[in-house]
């Protein structure tokens, strides 16, 4: 088996040695803020300040996915009407009571409906035995093989909290036509993790990003 390193190196694989753990109990919470009025002047405004709640949400241990929506098919009516907002999916590790995930993001539903009455907030959390239990349902069940234009940008803390309103003029251009991904990409092995020898091909900025956004000119799945 080769391995291509990064870095311009190149090698040969001859063995592999797997340190395995105990597999975690989980929660999931899949999350919609939407509005089928997708010219609402509180639909970007709201994802800024959900997106900028990630690095502190991803401190306390949540990792996930989320995606930035300015016109996308409707899933409550099969696509009859399209919807504007923002949609994820979000798991916390080592716990099946709903309420550490409730915990968390209570207080940013409370500051949503307050601020921005007219988006929808729809909440679902989900407890599993396991990684397996968990992936079992939730795999990637969609096609392989599609050809797609991919340009994205690592945020920081500093970029998703010091200036929302600018945030929200920028979530508007990168999801315009459709939608943009915001994918909660921090976590203490990202952080905290010390590479044998003292480094790695990994980009830096990878180590302090909390997100990962990126626009497609594709299709997602809800």
């Amino acid at each position: 088996m080769t391995d291509q390193g990064g870095g311009s190196t190149f090698g040969v694989t001859t063995s592999v040695t797997f340190k395995t753990h105990p597999t975690p109990p989980l929660l999931n919470m899949v999350v919609m803020v939407i509005t089928t009025n997708v010219s609402s002047p509180s639909v970007f405004p709201a994802v800024s300040y959900l997106v900028s709640q990630f690095p502190s949400l991803g401190d306390q241990g949540l990792s996930g996915y989320s995606y930035m929506l300015s016109a996308y098919p409707n899933p409550f009516d099969g696509g009859a009407t399209t919807v504007a907002g923002f949609f994820g999916t979000f798991i916390l590790q080592d716990t099946q009571d709903p309420a550490d995930m409730n915990k968390l993001w209570d207080p940013i539903f409370q500051h949503v409906n307050a601020t921005w009455p007219d988006l929808t907030v729809v909440p679902n959390v989900t407890a599993y035995t396991s990684f397996l239990d968990w992936y079992s349902v939730n795999y990637d069940k969609s096609s392989t093989g599609e050809d797609m234009y991919v340009g994205s940008r690592l945020l920081d803390a500093d970029t998703l909290t010091a200036n929302l309103t600018a945030n929200a003029e920028a979530f508007k251009q990168f999801a315009s036509g459709g939608a943009a991904t915001a994918y909660l990409v921090s976590g203490k092995g990202v952080r905290d993790v010390k590479p044998r020898g003292g480094g790695d091909a990994v980009l830096p900025a990878w180590r302090k990003a909390y997100v990962h956004a990126s626009k497609f000119e594709s299709h997602i799945t809800i």
